[in-house]
């Protein structure tokens, strides 16, 4: 239905996860992620280990849109994203 003169209320939208968190960890201190048996992330940090990898993904000069698979993604990029990972 649309009516004359009234207002349309914009919805919140959530911004980019950043996983600040994660990002300022000092340097060795690490969250634990537990795994189930077939290898999914399980537990408390579970979601936070999801939405970092997606900041991962998200890195335009590591996995940059220009590549259409995974297999295309250069060595050296996946070798930094893993190094990243571990640490």
């Amino acid at each position: 239905m649309f009516q004359v003169g009234s207002k349309r209320k914009k919805g919140h939208r959530r911004g980019p996860t950043l996983c600040v968190k994660v990002w300022t960890l000092p340097e060795g201190v690490r969250l634990p992620v537990s795994l189930n048996n077939s290898g999914f992330p399980i537990g408390k940090n579970a979601a936070m280990f999801g939405n970092f990898l997606g900041t991962l993904a998200r890195d335009g000069i590591l996995a940059p849109l220009t590549y259409k698979k995974w297999k295309s993604i250069p060595k050296e990029n996946k070798d930094v994203m893993w190094h990243i990972i571990k640490v």
